[in-house]
């Protein structure tokens, strides 16, 4: 994902004598658009002189640690004046500051004229100065700006001042932070038993997940019930050991992420789950195991039995042969009935038998 954080203002700036012979009056001045100016200025000669380089550092910025650099943008303020028309002031070169030196190849601007007698702003990207730079080169209070103007007479009674008000810096750049997880997956369950939380990570450019935390609350009164606090693994899930929660209950839960670059991501969207505990099933007909049936009509009779008072909100019934292939099967079927009768024949001297599974209220099943 693109993102542009900026402009943002240098906090320092000094006049650095490495290059040109002009030197920068109040250079400080640069640090905020005030209409307050650094200066810079040549007596009446027919020639051209360089300034120093007016450097800016300490912007402030606080990137992603695994953020991209695609672009550094400049934006100047300023003018120029003259006493006479055989004059001009152009931008010489702007560089960037990485690690506190001034940035070579430099990114020459020959012929960006100031303007005159108006305080104008103009920006500039810059491609980068011919760098490579990481997150921590911008977010370092030694990454800057370096500009040099160029003042050109053409007559010898031609003065030129140079008046810079601000030079401020927007990024560009690509943001590697993971986004919040989806896909949280948790179906209603007996708390008696150990479950588990899965949920998908979303990183960027398919990056890999480093860690995560897992929160739960109890949706009652919103207090926390559990945190698996920081969890260094690239797993996708989290198994909760038996008893961790408590059943009867309604709670909600969220996870975030880190990347393998331990970039923190957002924490999901809260999702909800129940707790209740598994009903029971007995099957009632046959009665006893190895009972023999007079008649081809495959049916199953059952009681339903829940801990918690719920009622019965859907079965499914199998049929299986002698070596447990399923025969027949109803599928889940929305219903408190507590027999189902199968279309299947069942043939002499063949052993079958059946399987029903039962759910509560609660979507919760019962042990097959």
């Amino acid at each position: 994902m693109t993102s542009t954080i900026g402009p943002y203002s240098p906090q320092t700036a000094v006049d650095d004598s490495s290059a040109g012979s002009v030197a920068w009056s109040n250079p400080t001045n640069v640090l905020s658009s005030n209409a307050t100016y650094a200066t810079a200025d040549v007596a009446d000669n027919s020639s051209t002189y360089y300034t120093h380089f007016i450097k800016v550092t300490n912007f402030g910025f606080s990137l992603p640690v695994g953020a991209i650099i695609t672009d550094i943008q400049v934006v100047i303020t300023g003018y120029y004046t003259r006493n006479a028309s055989g004059g001009r002031v152009y931008i010489k070169q702007l560089c960037g500051v990485k690690n506190g030196v001034i940035t070579a190849p430099y990114a020459p601007l020959d012929g960006t004229e100031l303007t005159v007698n108006t305080n104008t702003t103009a920006g500039y990207s810059t491609g980068m100065f011919g760098e490579t730079w990481t997150a921590a080169d911008i977010n370092s209070s030694n990454f800057g700006i370096a500009l040099q103007l160029q003042l050109t007479s053409s007559s010898e009674t031609t003065s030129l001042h140079a008046f810079i008000d601000s030079i401020r810096v927007t990024i560009i750049y690509t943001d590697t932070t993971p986004t919040a997880p989806t896909g949280l997956t948790r179906a209603n369950m007996d708390a008696v038993d150990a479950n588990t939380f899965s949920w998908t990570y979303n990183g960027y450019a398919n990056g890999i997940q480093g860690a995560y935390q897992l929160l739960i609350y109890d949706a009652s009164d919103s207090s926390l019930d559990y945190d698996s606090g920081k969890v260094t693994s690239g797993e996708w899930f989290r198994s909760l050991p038996a008893n961790t929660l408590s059943n009867n209950k309604q709670y909600q839960w969220k996870v975030r992420c880190y990347d393998s670059l331990d970039q923190l991501g957002p924490y999901s969207d809260l999702a909800t789950f129940y707790t209740s505990a598994k009903p029971v099933c007995a099957i009632t007909n046959p009665a006893t195991d190895g009972d023999t049936v007079a008649t081809a009509i495959a049916a199953v009779d059952w009681t339903y039995t829940d801990s918690e008072a719920e009622a019965q909100s859907a079965y499914k019934a199998e049929l299986l042969d002698n070596s447990g292939g399923v025969l027949e099967d109803s599928g889940k079927v929305s219903s408190a009935a507590l027999t189902h009768t199968f279309a299947y024949d069942l043939v002499n001297d063949v052993n079958y038998s059946y399987r029903v599974t039962l759910w509560d209220a609660k979507s919760v099943a019962s042990t097959v």
